[in-house]
């Protein structure tokens, strides 16, 4: 019993270190796209660049989505099983 027991636990914990993981790497990606898009845009236009390019980087994420979603959950599979 104690070992299905830490087994579930160790699981939960993989899985929501992995999740923060995920979305820490998210946000990243999308504050560099801002950071981008305000850096490469005219003087007037900053606010409308920095907009720009987190949209455009959401769009990119949004993209290669199911391609990380599969890799996401090998990982958390193969880190459960060890």
């Amino acid at each position: 019993m104690d070992r299905v027991c830490y087994g579930t636990v160790k699981f939960l914990f993989v899985y929501i270190c992995s999740m923060l993981t995920f979305i820490i790497v998210v946000l990243g990606i999308i504050l560099a796209g801002a950071v981008i898009g305000f850096l490469a845009s005219k003087s007037g236009e900053k606010e409308d660049g920095a907009k720009m390019g987190a949209m455009g980087a959401a769009m990119f994420i949004g993209n290669l989505l199911p391609t990380i979603i599969v890799i996401f959950l090998v990982i958390v599979l193969v880190r459960a099983c060890m």
